[in-house]
């Protein structure tokens, strides 16, 4: 790797600031999830192991700028203790505050999306947080893309900002998809709005042998294509850039897959009883919640024959149990194919909550990447602001 890592930083009796991403599912102020926590740990530990003493940065949700007690990260700050063995101190009344050095200690300041300064990337807000740390590490791959001032800002200030083990990792295993993939590469790309993905879905088309889009994506595509999707609601948007797209992939018909049939509704998600139809015959009053089981069979098909998979996004309502099982097939058709040796990729908070529903082992993938959007990002070619500010070696 080009930049500088922690491993080439000296940390003893330093305050280390790490921005990680603990954007992670709370319930009755506890955490119900703690993946992104535990990708996190090498780097905490290596930081106390160095002699440092952890100063760590995180958001969770989107409070915009003002004081959200829902959304505040003391839950984490109990559950990373239990996690690390050291003591954890929860700081709230910061950046405005004197920050001493304390062997084998974490601090976890409150969520940094309490400040207006962190989503505007404010000069004088970076500056304040500055004094609070020595060093500065980046392990959030989740939020590289982002122009925040704990992102992009704070770093400038200090000599050598550096990588963490996640970020390292993540950026290794994403390369190979992009740089190096043995093929057949088969992209399974869900979610709602095409707008988001564009990047990437033109980069996967000419990187890899099949693209399938499925979720709400996929009734843009139809809606681009003249296919009637009944009343499933479908960004305008999405539909121009889904028609762009199919205007300008020569080979559309051979290296874009869309489902051919789907579980449909004219009931509410948490209600309705589950009916299955083709793509061109959704009746007109119905909503499209899943992936129809003809389509779960050709996409198993497909994951069967690929030596590289990636998979961004459900590809129905994966919190409801019979919206679900598109999604669940899939994910378990890509584990059992991760056993007979192909390299596999779930990316997305959305996906990997789904993964943990479904009691999926993690181990179950190659890779799981804690950034869905990041991950897109990045395969999408674009330049991620978050890496740009780290040190060169």
């Amino acid at each position: 790797m080009s930049k500088i890592t922690i491993d080439d930083l000296e940390l003893a009796g330093k305050r280390v600031i790490l921005r990680v991403d603990f954007n992670v599912p709370l319930s009755d102020g506890r955490v119900t999830d703690d993946t992104r926590i535990r990708k996190a740990l090498p780097t905490i530990k290596a930081i106390l192991k160095k002699g440092g003493m952890p100063v760590i940065i995180s958001h969770i949700g989107r409070p915009k700028g003002k004081v959200v007690p829902e959304l505040s990260l003391a839950p984490v700050a109990s559950h990373l203790e239990k996690l690390t063995g050291y003591p954890v101190s929860f700081i709230s009344d910061y950046p405005d505050r004197d920050i001493k050095f304390r062997k084998e200690s974490i601090l976890l300041l409150e969520n940094i999306r309490f400040h207006p300064g962190e989503e505007a990337n404010n000069d004088g807000f970076a500056e304040k947080l500055s004094r609070l740390g020595d060093s500065y590490i980046n392990d959030a791959f989740g939020v590289i893309h982002r122009k925040h001032a704990s992102v992009v800002a704070l770093p400038k200030l200090f000599e050598r900002p550096a990588a963490g083990y996640l970020l390292i990792e993540e950026l290794k295993n994403l390369s190979y998809l992009v740089s190096t993939p043995k093929h057949p590469f088969l992209a399974i790309i869900g979610g709602a709005k095409v707008s988001s993905k564009i990047g990437a879905i033109n980069s996967l088309l000419d990187k890899s042998d099949t693209v399938f889009i499925g979720g709400l994506m996929a009734c843009a595509f139809f809606r681009a294509l003249g296919v009637d999707v009944g009343k499933t609601p479908v960004d305008e948007k999405s539909v121009e850039l889904a028609s762009d797209i199919i205007r300008q992939e020569e080979n559309f018909e051979e290296k874009l897959l869309l489902p051919v049939d789907s579980v449909v509704s004219s009931e509410k998600p948490e209600i309705a009883e589950p009916i299955t139809a083709n793509w061109d015959s959704t009746p007109r009053d119905a909503v499209i919640y899943d992936i129809g089981p003809s389509t779960v069979g050709m996409l198993s098909s497909e994951i069967s024959r690929a030596n590289t998979i990636f998979a961004n996004g459900p590809v129905g309502i994966a919190e409801i149990d019979k919206f679900s099982i598109g999604t669940r097939e899939i994910l378990l058709a890509m584990a059992e194919r991760t056993k007979e040796g192909a390299f596999t990729v779930i990316a997305g908070g959305d996906t990997l909550a789904a993964m943990n529903r479904f009691g999926i082992p993690e181990g179950s993938f190659s890779h799981i990447s804690t950034g869905g959007g990041a991950s897109l990002e990045f395969i999408g070619g674009a330049k991620l602001p978050g890496l740009e500010v780290l040190a060169e070696r």
